[in-house]
């Protein structure tokens, strides 16, 4: 698969996750905020789904690292592939997994700054049981050609955890109304946004089919902003309807099973 790099919007992307990469951290830590309950729930909810799986690991924009972590921490993994296009973000994921205990520090891991649709076309086909690609498509955008690259390095049973924001959400689409014209005028790229039945068809064209989807994040626009207490509790009381509404998905992707 050739995939156009568009190199203006690539080193965009790199400058503001390698300027963000310890604010990045933060946001996993256990503090009363709408947005730390919403990034915990995401590594509490993709760690669940990995929990029964096992093999060969890729994450394709590893971030700082804590979601990786928490997956590898569960001992299923023998060898994991850690992609970002921020050698910062490499670095903070580097060392937090030095910190974690003998089951993660023995995994054959191999990192690689990259550009992931660069890696798509140069990695071995058939290679991993399971591609994590969570926080990433919003700041790249081009889904099609991301699913089709992953797709060729899934093993036959192999499966893709993808995240995304979903524009089907009121609050999202507030969001993207309001921020992301100043946005794109700061950081030099757009922010890329989905509805739900968009990537389930965009997965269906890859060749993928969805065996879980997962929604969370009642995701009140701003909310931390007028009070980060008030928005936490509010996220923590609305979890159960954010189970069928959510701003927030995760999608367990995988080749359908051959038809007998």
């Amino acid at each position: 698969m050739t995939t156009p790099v568009n190199h203006k919007t690539t080193a965009a992307v790199e400058q503001y996750f390698s300027g963000h990469a310890q604010d990045y951290s933060q946001l996993f830590l256990q503090k009363r905020s709408g947005c730390n309950f919403t990034f915990r729930e995401r590594l509490n909810l993709a760690t669940a789904i990995a929990r029964e799986l096992s093999g060969n690991l890729l994450d394709c924009a590893c971030g700082s690292g804590e979601i990786t972590s928490a997956i590898l921490s569960s001992g299923r993994f023998t060898r994991a592939t850690i992609v970002d296009l921020s050698p910062r973000m490499l670095e903070v994921t580097k060392e937090l997994l030095r910190k974690e205990p003998p089951r993660v520090r023995d995994v054959e891991i191999e990192f690689r700054c990259a550009d992931i649709f660069q890696y798509c076309h140069q990695g071995q086909s058939g290679t991993f049981d399971l591609i994590l690609c969570l926080g990433l498509i919003a700041h790249t955008g081009q889904l099609d050609k991301l699913l089709g690259g992953l797709k060729m390095l899934l093993s036959p049973k192999g499966k893709i955890l993808l995240q995304s924001s979903l524009l089907d959400h009121a609050g999202t689409k507030v969001v993207r109304v309001l921020t992301n014209g100043r946005y794109q005028r700061r950081h030099g790229y757009s922010i890329s946004y989905f509805r739900h039945r968009d990537i389930l068809q965009t997965a269906q064209a890859a060749g993928l089919e969805a065996v879980a989807v997962e929604r969370f994040a009642f995701a009140f626009p701003f909310g931390d902003r007028l009070s980060a207490e008030i928005n936490y509790r509010l996220e923590r009381l609305m979890q159960t309807w954010a189970k069928s509404h959510g701003a927030e998905a995760l999608y367990l992707l995988q080749s359908p099973a051959p038809k007998r």
